[in-house]
């Protein structure tokens, strides 16, 4: 081929080239969508924690700078105990969860006892029921959950957790307190249909206020990193109300939101 030849045919591909790069396609792609508008996060994507506060019931001591916290938090009471009906009527009607801290059998029992209305291994169903009920009754106002004061022993026995959950109110929360980590009663709490909760962190395992606020502040960060966590305190610790005094206003700061136990249930 001559060389005139060959400029000849490239300038004929050239030519076919920018044709067929130039023809439209046959069905257009449509524009993407427009950015959706950003108004910040959705309520349910902001991380929540709940806070249970345990056993009331025994003394008024801090009670009332307790129940002046936000009422998010839950109540949890013992039964029969000289306030405990007291703090429940006190507590509803300032607009908190009420909890049955509902005694159960410890692998320590019986150096650590739950007293006459404990849940114990050697019960029958009918038994449990019986008490179940009657500690319930005894607050004398609707409650929203129960919870379980001491129960190592118990909460770690499928049986009596069974007998137990087959006895347990519909519409009722229930908190595994968390006091063994061989507990079932959540597991055996789900399969019943009972709405459940695990405990995350008890706040005040340790007396030291510096353990304290280290507690509350892994609670913060497993919520950040779940979306949600549960801490439980407890009435007799001027650490664990202080640092709720203190802090609490400022979780929306921290972006952290408070919310009642019953709102964790999904």
């Amino acid at each position: 081929m001559t060389r005139g030849a060959a400029l000849a045919l490239l300038g004929v591909t050239v030519a076919l080239g920018y044709v067929f790069f130039s023809l439209p396609t046959e069905s257009p792609r449509p524009a993407p969508d427009p950015p959706l508008p950003t108004t910040g996060p959705t309520p349910a994507a902001v991380p929540r924690i709940a806070i249970v506060v345990d056993d009331f019931g025994a003394t008024w001591r801090l009670v009332d700078r307790f129940l002046a916290l936000p009422p998010e938090i839950g109540i949890a009471v013992i039964p029969h105990l000289h306030e405990s009906a007291r703090v429940a009527r006190e507590a509803r009607a300032r607009g908190f969860d009420v909890l049955l801290h509902q005694p159960m059998e410890p692998k320590e029992f019986p150096k650590e006892n739950p007293g006459k209305y404990g849940i114990y291994l050697w019960q029958g169903r009918e038994e449990v029921a019986a008490i179940l009920n009657e500690n319930i009754k005894s607050l004398g106002v609707p409650i929203a959950g129960v919870n379980n004061h001491m129960g190592s022993r118990a909460t770690s026995h499928r049986p009596l957790m069974e007998a137990f959950f087959e006895a347990f109110p519909r519409g009722l929360v229930f908190l595994d307190s968390r006091t063994s980590s061989e507990s079932v009663a959540y597991d055996v709490a789900c399969a019943h249909g009972i709405p459940a909760l695990k405990n995350n962190i008890f706040l005040d395992a340790s007396p030291d206020p510096a353990e304290i606020e280290r507690a509350f502040d892994q609670l913060l960060r497993q919520a950040q990193k779940r979306g949600a966590a549960v801490a439980i305190g407890h009435v007799h610790s001027t650490a664990t109300l202080e640092l709720l005094e203190s802090r609490l206003p400022r979780l929306a700061a921290e972006g952290v939101r408070l919310v009642r136990l019953k709102d964790l249930i999904s």
